[in-house]
């Protein structure tokens, strides 16, 4: 991260930081750099980060986060509360409306709905690809 990204991440940062705020990153230089750890730490974040190495640990996330960025214009948000409120609107819009093709055209409220269906009759997954597909689904439910 240059200087200049640094300085303005810190004026936008300017304490207002939630109590429980994680930052998550993969172990690349910038995150593990002990300057950058220490300043994640005395700002009051918890650190996370993926395994060393794997990829698909961030996979769901950064899919998300990558078709936030697509389909989200932030342009007209001049606080962060108007950025919540966008974020917001997006995560209920992709969890009930927005359809998965993976997922046979459903919504992920609907695949979770169909998960929990099959699981309290015990009619579990069949395949490994199923089976990964629905932890991916899940976990960007949850």
């Amino acid at each position: 991260m240059s200087s200049r990204h640094y300085n303005i991440f810190l004026e936008r940062l300017d304490g207002n930081i939630h109590p429980v705020a994680i930052l998550h990153s993969d172990q690349g230089m910038h995150y593990t750099h002990p300057k950058t750890r220490l300043f994640i730490a005395d700002e009051g974040f918890k650190q996370s980060m993926s395994r060393k190495g794997n990829c698909w640990d961030n996979a769901p996330m950064e899919s998300f986060f990558g078709r936030l960025k697509d389909d989200v214009d932030f342009s007209d948000c001049h606080t962060i509360d108007e950025v919540r409120v966008q974020v917001k609107e997006y995560i209920s819009y992709y969890n009930s409306e927005r359809y998965q093709w993976t997922l046979i055209r459903m919504t992920l409220d609907d695949f979770r709905g169909h998960l929990l269906a099959s699981y309290s009759s015990r009619r579990f997954i069949s395949t490994r690809s199923q089976f990964t597909l629905a932890l991916v689904a899940v976990s960007m439910i949850l």
